[in-house]
């Protein structure tokens, strides 16, 4: 394959770069987001609309589109910095435009090895949202007439016959009510996810809030009363009961057992508990508070994000010991093909995937992470993009299920 055209536009993302460690400090009214000044290196405001660059590749006459997008809450945990498009236009066309002209790809895993490569050679890395974006180009091109999903399939060896739809996870952000009420009729695999900007209004300074939510999603289960219906009940506190508890393992535990008894039957699963200052800190104290959970005799389900950025990453809480599930962030790894291998390496060592991304990704980057998502077989994908649930079930649902109607 020869590129003989490489395009490069400033575009539309779903949702909004926030700047969270700022938030959890200060909490700030959603209204007064727009003029509070930022904290973390990066962010003008604690609230900007997130940017895109779309990259589009001409092979044999035909544009692939990719969008180049990062993730809201950039800047933390060892992420990038926030992604600004005139950045990826400028990385596109004057540092890879270049490149890909003189280059012939002979399929999709080596053009993305070479794309590595050439990235590590630069004086200055391209940022990993033009990273994620370009392998999304060059996916789709090499799918050409084909559906992407078969192009995965066929080079890492993988089934793409009689595939179904994967479990959907949803993410209510601050609409936590609301939110969790549209995923209860359209009976998600796991739910609501939630957000938490705000420590002593959504979680509370002693977690009593926190535990009025977990006793409502119960009764909310059963109020709906749907037949055959068993999801898991999934939570991401980023960081918050670190903050409440010191860090402490044994009181961080105890809190979550009775969480965890709130919900019974329902499976807990909780996302970011808590938040070291390095990857090596946040692992060592995750392992911790799982084996504290376990000698409790819990049945509460870890969930890493933060920290856990790039293939690298996830192999290292993997291979120490880690024992839960991984949140994979898409744009967060920079390639589609290392997204491929983290969800097998993951599977591989026994540990559960989320297959996720961002708030702030697209309908292209979305549509491309369901055709990985479905021969891969992670345990659950979350529908993305944007913060209104509606639009971000249907794109993830229905590009699942014309892919299972295709692969029948």
């Amino acid at each position: 394959m020869q590129i003989t055209r490489v395009l490069a536009v400033k575009n539309l993302s779903a949702y909004y770069y926030e700047d969270l460690s700022a938030l959890q400090v200060s909490p700030t009214a959603d209204d007064d987001r727009w003029f509070t000044p930022g904290s973390t290196p990066g962010f003008k405001m604690v609230r900007e609309p997130a940017e895109v660059v779309s990259i589009g590749v001409e092979v044999n006459g035909k544009v692939y589109w990719g969008d180049a997008v990062g993730v809201s809450y950039a800047g933390k945990a060892g992420r990038r910095g926030v992604f600004r498009a005139a950045d990826g236009v400028r990385e596109t066309l004057e540092v890879l435009r270049p490149w890909l002209l003189k280059q012939k790809f002979s399929d999709f895993r080596s053009a993305c090895r070479l794309l590595k490569s050439f990235n590590q050679t630069c004086a200055e890395p391209l940022h990993v949202a033009t990273m994620y974006g370009m392998s999304q180009s060059l996916l789709l091109a090499f799918a050409a007439d084909r559906p992407a999903f078969e192009i995965v399939a066929n080079e890492w060896n993988l089934q793409c016959n009689k595939l179904d739809p994967i479990p959907i996870q949803g993410s209510c952000g601050n609409n936590f009510y609301g939110g969790t009420d549209k995923m209860l009729v359209h009976k998600l695999a796991a739910l609501p996810h939630s957000q938490v900007d705000n420590i002593a209004e959504q979680v509370g300074l002693d977690g009593s809030i926190f535990l009025q939510r977990a006793a409502w999603l119960k009764d909310r289960l059963q109020k709906f009363a749907l037949k055959l219906y068993n999801p898991v009940i999934a939570l991401d506190v980023h960081g918050a009961l670190g903050k409440i508890f010191n860090q402490d393992p044994a009181k961080i535990a105890e809190y979550l057992c009775k969480v965890e008894a709130l919900v019974a039957p329902y499976q807990l699963r909780i996302e970011s508990p808590l938040l070291g200052d390095t990857r090596e800190e946040h692992l060592f104290q995750l392992n911790r508070l799982v084996s504290q959970l376990q000698s409790f005799g819990s049945k509460t389900v870890v969930a890493v994000d933060e920290w856990a950025n790039t293939f690298d990453d996830i192999k290292y809480f993997v291979d120490n010991g880690f024992k839960g599930m991984i949140h994979i962030k898409m744009p967060d790894l920079g390639s589609v093909s290392d997204v491929v291998d983290a969800v097998l390496y993951c599977k591989s060592r026994g540990n559960q995937v989320l297959l996720g991304g961002s708030c702030i990704e697209t309908e292209i980057s979305t549509k491309i992470g369901t055709h990985i998502a479905m021969v891969t077989r992670p345990d659950f994908v979350l529908a993305k993009p944007g913060m209104g649930i509606d639009e971000a079930i249907m794109l993830s649902n229905n590009e699942m299920q014309r892919i299972a109607a295709l692969s029948h």
